[in-house]
């Protein structure tokens, strides 16, 4: 999706609350030169928050400091999960009923000393807020105790958190990275955490810059694959609750190399459900003429493999694990764009014509 906004050179030692406000800053520069109106629509960082960030790092002297300054609750969480993380009543608020954010309902949460790794991952994370609302309130980092959804960036940010993450970051592997959505005591989180540097930084770059899409905007939206877990659900006649809960990503790896599913259960035992999931993870990517269980393809652009668990009273088990990675159409020829003819007659006063610079392909 373009260059993303990241710190590619030394970061100056800074407060993380200086840095955030600059990636707001930069993130609301490009809005002061258009005169669109602003829909909630799926975005992401991408080339204006580059070029919106240069100038004002290029003028910006900060002062150099110090930078050392299980039990899960399944109420409401089908409508909180990384496929609705921008959507409104989650990450983002509607405080005055015109339904375009207007409130960054997160807190970022990094531990001390804050490591120049964490500080680049919440600059682009803040840069994406940014991005996704017309207001909000300074500082984004208030800590673990003030009120929002905590961000928790880094090993810093789940010591200072304080509750368990559900994995061992020292499992990961090099260059191996995870967002993941967790509820502890009632409360909604999202993990930003890395084996490394390198996974850190990628899987917030997956955070601020691509989800809830696999890789770009324009590949496969994490709805997808939820509609698609679902229809092959329904069609065997089981009922659950999908919630997709984690985002595998590494850092030599376009797009995410694992998603994460769990399926909430209440009637049909947990054995019935894992069998109809096996059932159809076996026959992953195939299609059928009719409707089954077995006629989803599960094929998406930009995800490698999905895992689906099952959640029944006795607990969590993982079921399947299975590739669902589809093919990129190969590229083929450039068309020519609408009124990229010869234009014989252009001059001054159709410059911004279709006998100028601009083409009508269906002549309407």
């Amino acid at each position: 999706m373009g260059t993303r906004f990241a710190v590619p050179f030394h970061v100056p030692a800074a407060s993380v609350d200086h840095w955030v406000m600059l990636a707001f800053c930069a993130a609301l520069f490009p809005l002061m030169f258009t005169n669109k109106t602003i829909e909630k629509k799926e975005r992401g960082i991408g080339f204006y928050s580059a070029m919106a960030v240069l100038p004002l790092l290029a003028a910006l002297s900060l002062p150099c400091v110090d930078l050392a300054a299980q039990q899960t609750d399944t109420a409401s969480v089908a409508s909180f999960d990384l496929a609705t993380l921008f959507e409104l009543d989650a990450l983002l608020e509607d405080r005055n009923g015109d339904s375009v954010p207007d409130f960054v309902n997160a807190t970022l949460l990094l531990g001390a000393p804050t490591t120049p790794a964490e500080l680049r991952a919440a600059t682009e994370i803040a840069a994406r807020l940014g991005f996704e609302t017309m207001a909000m309130n300074l500082p984004v980092a208030r800590g673990a105790d003030s009120e929002g959804i905590p961000i928790v960036i880094g090993r810093g940010g789940v010591a200072a958190w304080g509750f368990d993450p559900g994995l061992d970051i020292d499992d990961l592997e090099a260059g191996e990275g995870i967002v993941a959505v967790r509820y502890r005591n009632g409360r909604r989180s999202v993990l930003v955490l890395g084996a490394d540097d390198a996974g850190l930084l990628v899987a917030a770059r997956r955070f601020a810059g691509t989800l809830p899409h696999t890789h770009t905007l324009s590949s496969t939206h994490l709805n997808d694959v939820r509609d698609d877990v679902v229809e092959a659900l329904n069609a065997a006649g089981v009922q659950a609750e999908v919630r997709l809960l984690e985002a595998w990503v590494q850092s030599d790896k376009a797009g995410i190399a694992r998603l994460v599913a769990e399926l909430v259960v209440d009637g049909p035992s947990v054995d019935t459900v894992s069998a109809v999931v096996r059932s159809f993870a076996a026959r992953s990517g195939e299609r059928a003429d009719t409707v089954s269980a077995d006629s989803v393809a599960f094929e998406y652009l930009g995800l490698d493999t999905l895992e689906v668990r099952v959640i029944g009273p006795a607990g969590t088990a993982t079921v399947a694990r299975f590739d669902v990675s589809a093919e990129p159409e190969s590229p083929g020829p450039v068309p020519g764009r609408p009124g990229s003819g010869t234009k014989r007659s252009i001059d001054l006063s159709n410059l911004y014509t279709r006998q100028g610079l601009l083409g009508d392909s269906d002549e309407n």
